[in-house]
């Protein structure tokens, strides 16, 4: 296959990428952008996989960290959170042990180490390599795309917490609750954790898996979503 129409078919795909967004952009439901965005990088890790996968949360994590890039650490961290609130009704993991009233970014030491813990109390190895798929950020993404599909629901992106850093990661948080015999700021009650994966997050998600999957297709003269395609069983992609 010549590289001249690999070279075409990936900007053909590009531009109708690029083309879904900008319709979508036109829409005031934001969760249908953060759905499309989503479906869009599955496609893509069905295509890798050849469509002969079953396990389509492996699938797409599989995809997502393979191609993330200079993400990849981020999609591969597991968030204790998740992990905690999954497992706390079936195991003896104790309080979830993390600072209360901070925002923690992912890589926090914080973060790290209570996955660490949770996941060392968890009674089997593949409940363990079950959890790290489940939990890890690359299938916290996959799961907010079954939140918005099943609950018409969806983790609400946090303000801009981080000052001069236009890039936003995933991160938790402490909610908390006013008391209700109070009605000052200053009385309120911890809640619970919740975890943030910002919209701009899961667009650079996006562009890093399809451009660097564009530059494997190159690389190794496969043509993207044709009759060339990885396992050779893959479907061509109709714009």
């Amino acid at each position: 296959m010549p590289l001249s129409e690999i070279q075409k078919e990936t900007d053909r795909v590009r531009a109708w990428i690029n083309k879904c967004l900008q319709d979508v952009e036109t829409l005031l439901f934001i969760p249908f952008r953060i759905l499309l965005m989503i479906v869009i990088i599955d496609s893509f890790a069905q295509q890798d996989a050849g469509y002969g996968m079953k396990n389509n949360l492996k699938c797409f994590t599989d995809f997502v960290v393979k191609f993330g890039g200079e993400l990849k650490d981020i999609l591969e961290e597991v968030c204790p959170v998740t992990l905690y609130y999954h497992n706390c009704d079936k195991e003896n993991l104790g309080n979830l042990n993390l600072p209360e009233h901070r925002i923690l970014s992912v890589g926090d030491p914080d973060l790290q180490k209570e996955s660490v813990r949770i996941l060392s109390l968890l009674p089997t190895t593949k409940e363990r390599e079950s959890a790290c798929t489940k939990h890890k950020y690359a299938g916290l993404i996959n799961a907010l795309r079954n939140k918005i599909v099943h609950e018409l629901n969806y983790l609400n992106q946090q303000p801009n917490f981080q000052e001069h850093n236009e890039m936003q990661i995933p991160h938790v948080a402490t909610r908390a609750r006013k008391r209700p015999d109070n009605d000052s700021a200053e009385c309120l009650n911890f809640d619970a954790w919740t975890v943030h994966i910002p919209i701009s997050f899961i667009e650079r998600v996006l562009y890093e898996t399809t451009e660097n999957y564009f530059h494997y297709c190159l690389n190794n003269s496969i043509m993207p979503f044709g009759s060339t395609a990885t396992k050779g069983n893959a479907c061509a992609l109709v714009v």
